[in-house]
């Protein structure tokens, strides 16, 4: 295992990871999108949302998939194979008016990852979108759910999608739900 720090708003720093994992393992056969933040001024009425945090929001969830998936596209189509993994959310499938901008980014991530798919296709590289529920990670911040013991952890997850990619043929739409 190995590390490298990148801002996924930044186009340079995930061309200099798609870069780092070329030099260094000389090949990406899978890239998973999985940043993702949100605000806690959650549920606040359009007028009274902060811009700013707004904008951040859509840049972390929506161009953060989408400048991975460029990169990774870029790499894959040239040996026809690969596999890139975007971490949604159960929101891209349902809206939450208490998570409206969260809600917004993706489904935003949701069309893009839907279009790319298509794309895909034709050069044997598989998109698989995966839709987890509550999830047990600091996207919370300080303020967590009330229900939050009954959120599913990471691994549980990670478990689920690992299962899905050693399958024959995968899944393209994975819904991770938790338990109610």
């Amino acid at each position: 295992a190995t590390s490298f720090v990148a801002d996924v708003t930044k186009m340079q720093d995930i061309s200099d990871l798609a870069n780092f994992a070329l030099q260094k393992f000389g090949t990406i056969d899978i890239w998973i999108n999985n940043a993702g933040i949100t605000f806690p001024a959650q549920g606040l009425k359009i007028e009274a949302m902060d811009l700013e945090a707004t904008h951040r929001v859509m840049e972390v969830n929506f161009f953060g998939t989408l400048y991975g998936s460029y990169k990774a596209l870029e790499v894959m189509k040239g040996r026809k194979k690969g596999v890139i993994v975007d971490i949604i959310s159960i929101r891209a499938l349902s809206g939450d008016v208490r998570m409206g901008v969260y809600t917004a980014s993706k489904w935003a991530a949701r069309g893009l990852t839907e279009a790319l798919q298509d794309e895909a296709r034709a050069d044997n590289i598989k998109v698989v979108a995966v839709y987890p529920s509550g999830m047990q990670t600091n996207i919370w911040g300080k303020e967590h759910p009330a229900d939050y013991a009954s959120f599913m952890k990471p691994e549980f997850v990670a478990d689920k999608i690992l299962q899905n990619l050693t399958q024959e043929n995968p899944e393209e739409e994975l819904i991770i739900r938790r338990a109610s």
